[in-house]
């Protein structure tokens, strides 16, 4: 039987992302680009870690599961939970270990889909490209490493800027060495092209973030009456969480024509739940699973986009908001920014900077509930994950 004839080799490397083992698995960005990447007749290895970065805990690794995938699992022992510290030091195994069971691989790869904000593993990856001459391409989602310090005091600060120093100038030489350079925004890709000091006319494209659910499900909202507007708010609950929350509720006054729904946990989940005390209105309901989460979807009027305006924030989409498209729920934001930008352009929800500002607009804009279907369809039409992994996919095919 002839062996069928792929047009590339490609390995792809991405630890944070969720792999096929992971628990409430769904395609990210990574396994969709992999997915077309398969589609389109290409070789794909995926490179994963054995430590599942949402859980935060061991992967159990089940091999009947892959089907398509070829997977390569870094090591990744250290429980790190919500320690930053453990989790460079995690990095630095799964970069040592790369290089490890890289070089073992006898077929070397035509090109390699390097996904940061991972700098140390990242480094490790362009070295070993340099050494066996390989093409890399860099795919860049978050503003490692100028957004590590936001997470720590100025004690903290001042002790970790030379770590901080040497990542930029790893990352500055990593897209120097590059052949192509992909932002989630025009403003990541701008960011790399301006670090890329050797090669001027290095092919840089943007492609968005988009979404592809688990599997397809018969959603219905439900359409019992209720006397308030119910809102959800669902993800981490921590520093960049706790300071948009301080800002948007700073001058709070019980509402009973709104009820809003928080879900998630994190770090500073005690310290949260002090803060709504006696804010009869924001109801915490804790950490749900998919399926429960779901449901609680179809009851709910709107999703809240609740996170610090912090550079990074303001200049991509999250996951949580191509979630609430798909759920049938306008957004209301606290960003600025480009999801400002998105909701304005397609009519997909409210901009609201404080809580009054949401009292006034959520009565007056009863039009934008009202159209939301039809606004939210042009919306997919344009980032549908179809289209945006198959250009890509084209890009990666042309270097």
């Amino acid at each position: 039987m002839k062996k069928l004839k792929y047009k590339k080799n490609i390995w792809i490397i991405k630890l944070e992302e969720p792999n096929l083992f992971s628990s409430n698995f769904r395609f990210y960005r990574s396994h969709l680009l992999a997915e077309k990447l398969l589609q389109r007749n290409n070789k794909v290895t995926f490179f994963s870690s054995t430590y599942d970065h949402n859980s935060k805990s061991q992967v159990k690794i089940n091999k009947s599961k892959i089907k398509n995938f070829k997977y390569v699992f870094l090591e990744g022992r250290i429980k790190y939970k919500n320690s930053y510290f453990l989790k460079i030091l995690n990095e630095f195994i799964s970069g040592k270990d790369f290089i490890i069971k890289a070089e073992k691989i006898k077929k070397r790869p035509d090109l390699i889909v390097i996904n940061i904000p991972s700098i140390i593993v990242a480094n490790e990856v362009a070295k070993f490209c340099k050494k066996f001459n390989i093409k890399y391409i860099i795919d860049y989602r978050d503003l490692h490493p100028d957004i590590i310090l936001s997470e720590f005091s100025w004690y903290w600060k001042i002790f970790l800027m030379p770590f901080i120093l040497i990542l930029k100038k790893n990352l500055k030489k990593i897209c120097n060495g590059a052949s192509g350079l992909v932002g989630i925004s025009k403003f990541f890709q701008n960011y790399l092209v301006k670090l890329n000091q050797n090669n001027s006319n290095i092919p840089n494209k943007t492609f968005p973030i988009s979404y592809k659910p688990v599997h397809k499900i018969k959603f219905n909202k439900s359409n019992k009456a209720k006397s308030y507007k119910s809102i959800i708010f669902f993800g981490q609950i921590n520093n960049v969480f706790i300071k948009a929350f301080d800002t948007f509720f700073l001058n709070y006054n019980y509402d009973p024509n709104i009820k809003i729904f928080i879900v998630g946990k994190g770090r500073k989940l005690k310290i949260f739940e002090k803060k709504i005390f006696n804010k009869k209105n924001i109801i915490y309901l804790g950490n749900l699973n998919q399926k429960k989460l779901i449901n609680l979807y179809k009851t709910m009027d709107a999703m809240i986009y609740l996170i610090d305006n912090r550079v990074d924030y303001l200049n991509s989409l999250p996951n949580k908001f191509f979630e609430a498209i798909y759920y049938k729920l306008p957004i209301i934001s606290y960003n600025k920014g480009l999801v400002k930008e998105i909701i304005n352009k397609y009519k997909l929800g409210l901009y609201c900077d404080n809580y009054n500002s949401l009292k006034k607009k959520i009565n007056q804009n009863e039009a934008i509930f009202q159209n939301f279907n039809s606004s939210r369809h042009e919306f997919l039409k344009e980032f549908s994950y179809k289209k945006i992994y198959k250009d890509y996919s084209r890009f990666i095919e042309r270097i």
